[in-house]
């Protein structure tokens, strides 16, 4: 992700010229230090949720330093595709490779086998530069979360990498055209990605922040930087506000920015922009900003922001591992201070020395070692990948109860046309009547096992309405990024239009009711009570609308939730030596944490809705939520049931399909 310009051993600022050259600008190294620092500070959850645009700025610094570097060789008739690999050789993989060493190691002894086996397979991507592409193909709200994925921020050196690859291959097409003409190709290539970034993040979130077409305007930007004519006569007062609005931007951009934003596309402007604005009017003079960022200690932290950058995420992920929790703040901050001397120890012995030829004097040797490490992680990656994560390290027992995270038997979504109607889908004997309409959320999917279960005993057949994070409620927008937000009121309707036209005689709905507060999009306030009040109203609204469409309304209280990934918890304490049987949440704290959702969904029963309560199926006599049964984790993470799980519940559904 950092960029790779060439560094002075000093860290005094060099004369400035007027046009953009490779004149050593310490102010540069300045904002690569602000840029790794929020990034930082954003995955060890330190407050700073806007931290993740620390990439896209360093996005902009790598286009423009890399363009300007392939301009002045092509200037001096110096440039060479061999040798501008062989540079980026020298910068990006030593480092890389150790990293990813120390990664495997680590992981023999920390990682289970399916986290593992994704280490494995993110060493592959790595290998042929397309661990973006990997990760991508990952994402999904079952997926493996991110603090369990040691190399996940490899995915922006991938992006950089692939440009690598193309760059210089435009830039030989380019070196007889003029400086004009530069700029305008950037300019059309930079709104076609843009665009492009702006219709991924509408419709495929994943894709607009992971891939090179949707972030390659970003190191365009830079690009078309580095081609612009040199500026004559600019006023220094033009120049401060310019680099003061520059650096403001993108602080903005951390402090306002959250997990929610639509982002990259339009929302990246900010950072992207603010980050070019600095670059351009430092190049034209010295500024007050430019300065400050010159600050020697800010320089360093900019010169070791590449080995900090692939320093921190191991380091956070596998500190975290094992604890199940997320470490008080002065914990963090521990862990963040941990990596400096981690960084500059491998930026001084391994990143320094070979940038610098000490090692590795000559090309050849630097392609030859690169070919050998990159394909030995390949082998390393593929032959983890044939042995399911190296799973033979640990006994059968564990394995079982760590196989509990790809116990997951029903996953997917239910169609939704462009106008937001819900395509369902049906499961059971396809000739038997219809019994009932499983109507929710993830949790409504996790449910879906026992249902299918009565279905095939009973002679049933059961439609589903499921889609991740969307509650089943009339009038309700979910804003959750996996939801169907503004789609949610459109999709929710046709659920109760199908019941009546259909006369589906049972209605199970089936949700994540306690996170309500947090994922809906408030009518009237977002204080407890105004959420309260809208949460009973929007259930009362949808249990009568339903019961007037002729059906029978069934509502589940949800399922305890166990903080903990039980999968992982189960497997830990085997590994550790106490009793499985141990983990779980008390009854009595579960029914704590949902008192206002569970009061309203109480009430419901009066207005003849039935209310089932799944915690009697899963809490043993001394009250404690069981995470585990018979050898088999109950749950596939912390709150969704597993497919051995739900068919507990068989029982509780049964009464749907006998009445």
């Amino acid at each position: 992700m950092v960029a790779k310009g060439l560094l002075r051993p000093q860290f005094e600022p060099a004369k400035r010229t007027s046009t953009p050259d490779l004149s050593y600008r310490p102010e540069i190294d300045g904002l690569r230090a602000v840029a790794v620092v929020v990034v930082m500070l954003f995955h060890a959850k330190l407050r700073f949720f806007g931290g993740y645009v620390g990439v896209d700025v360093f996005f902009v610094i790598s286009g423009y330093l890399i363009t300007s570097l392939i301009w002045k060789d092509i200037q001096n008739d110096h440039f060479s595709l061999a040798r501008f690999w062989e540079r980026r050789a020298r910068r990006i993989l030593p480092v890389l490779v150790i990293v990813v060493l120390t990664t495997l190691v680590a992981g023999w002894f920390l990682l289970l086998p399916r986290d593992y086996l994704d280490l494995g397979g993110s060493i592959v991507a790595q290998s042929l530069m397309v661990s973006n592409v990997y990760f991508w193909r990952e994402s999904g709200y079952f997926a493996a979360p991110a603090e369990v994925k040691p190399l996940l921020h490899f995915w922006s050196l991938a992006v950089e990498e692939q440009f690598y690859v193309l760059l210089p291959l435009l830039a030989i097409v380019l070196r007889h055209w003029k400086m004009s003409s530069r700029l305008f190709l950037f300019s059309i290539l930079g709104l076609v990605s843009f665009a492009l970034s702006i219709y991924a993040v509408k419709y495929d979130r994943d894709s607009a922040f992971y891939l090179l077409p949707s972030r390659g305007w970003e190191l365009l930007l830079g690009c078309g930087l580095a081609s612009l004519p040199a500026m004559q006569g600019v006023p220094k007062t033009t120049c401060e506000l310019l680099s003061a609005a520059g650096l403001c931007a993108i602080l903005a951009a951390v402090s306002l920015y959250n997990r929610d934003t639509h982002f990259p596309g339009a929302a990246a402007l900010l950072p992207c922009g603010g980050t070019a604005l600095f670059i351009w009017s430092n190049g034209q003079t010295s500024t007050l900003a430019g300065r400050l960022l010159s600050w020697r200690p800010v320089v360093f932290i900019g010169v070791i922001s590449y080995s900090l950058y692939l320093w921190h995420w191991p380091v956070l992920v596998f500190t975290q591992y094992w604890a199940m929790k997320t470490w008080h703040w002065e914990y963090r901050c521990a862990l963040l201070a941990a990596c400096l001397p981690l960084a500059v120890m491998s930026w001084w012995l391994i990143e320094t020395p070979i940038r610098k030829r000490r090692l590795l004097t000559r090309p050849r040797s630097v392609f030859a070692s690169s070919a050998l490490a990159l394909t030995s992680l390949l082998i390393v990656g593929t032959v983890i990948d044939r042995t399911a994560g190296a799973n033979t390290r640990f006994t059968r027992q564990i394995l079982d109860y760590a196989d509990g995270s790809l116990d997951i038997g029903y996953r997917r979504d239910s169609p939704v046309d462009r106008d937001g109607n819900c395509r369902f889908d049906a499961i059971g004997n396809p000739d038997a009547a219809v019994k009932c309409l499983i109507w929710g959320d993830s949790h409504a999917k996790a449910t879906v096992a026992a249902i299918e279960n009565l279905s095939e005993k009973c002679g049933g057949r059961c439609i589903v309405a499921a889609h991740d994070a969307t509650y089943p409620l009339l009038n309700c927008i979910s804003t959750n990024y996996v939801s169907l937000k503004d789609r949610s009121v459109a999709f929710n309707r046709s659920v109760v239009d199908f019941v009546r036209e259909r006369r589906v005689k049972n209605v199970l709905l089936v949700a994540a009711w306690e996170e309500f507060p947090r994922n809906v999009l408030a009518d009237d306030g977002t204080d407890g009570v105004a959420l309260q009040a809208q949460f009973r109203r929007q259930l009362s609204e949808t249990v009568v609308a339903l019961q007037q469409a002729g059906a029978k309304v069934w509502i589940m209280q949800q399922v305890p939730d166990q903080v903990v990934d039980v999968p992982k918890a189960l497997a830990r304490a085997m590994i550790f030596g106490y009793d499985p049987k141990s983990v779980g949440v008390p009854l009595l704290e579960h029914w704590k944490r949902g008192i206002p959702e569970r009061a309203v969904i109480e009430e419901m029963a009066d207005h003849g809705a039935v209310v089932l309560e799944p915690c009697k199926f899963l809490a043993d006599k001394a009250g404690l939520c069981r995470a585990e049964l018979n050898g088999r984790a109950l749950y596939s993470d912390h709150y969704h049931l597993s497919t051995y799980g739900a068919r507990r519940l068989m029982p509780l559904f049964r009464p749907i399909f006998c009445n």
